[in-house]
């Protein structure tokens, strides 16, 4: 297989591997959310309005309707975790390891979430994010990292990028 193919290839792995990720932080959210069931405000800003608001910021565009709403959140929600997943596998080509590619893949999407809803999603500043919410934020991404990793080193085992 050409270097070209080998990237192209290793890249749709992480695309498939982000839908995988996403797929496991949705249910873990959801998990979450049915547990706490009490709760009034989002669980984790990463399923709440601030997506949509981040979304509408950085696009300059703002839905008119509930059906649109949902319809970015769910484009954003899906697409982004996705999209992000085809990062893991440049990081594991650029670290040469695929537990320190893990560790910067997870650091990265946590940061990249926090600095996100912070200056486009219009949540508080991290550090004065609620305890809890910040442990669910933690969390939340270190299932889809650990899931991406791990699904990304299923389909790739070799590390092609």
């Amino acid at each position: 297989m050409t270097r070209p193919a080998q990237t192209v290839g290793s890249l749709g792995a992480g695309l498939l591997a982000g839908l995988v990720g996403t797929t496991f932080m949705t249910a873990t959210l959801w998990a979450e959310r049915r547990l706490r069931r009490n709760l009034t405000r989002p669980v984790d800003y990463d399923a709440s309005s601030h997506v949509v608001t981040a979304a509408a910021t950085v696009l300059h565009w703002s839905p008119a309707t509930d059906r649109q709403r949902r319809g970015l959140f769910l484009l954003v929600h899906w697409g982004y975790g996705s999209a992000t997943g085809m990062l893991f596998p440049v990081l594991r080509r650029a670290t040469g390891n695929p537990r320190v590619a893990a560790i910067v893949f997870y650091l990265s999407c946590q940061t990249m979430a926090m600095v996100l809803f912070s200056t486009a999603g219009k949540t508080p500043p991290p550090w004065r994010w609620r305890t809890d919410t910040l442990a669910s934020s933690l969390a939340q991404h270190a299932v889809y990292a650990v899931t991406v990793a791990a699904t990304q080193n299923r389909l790739d085992p070799a590390g092609r990028s």
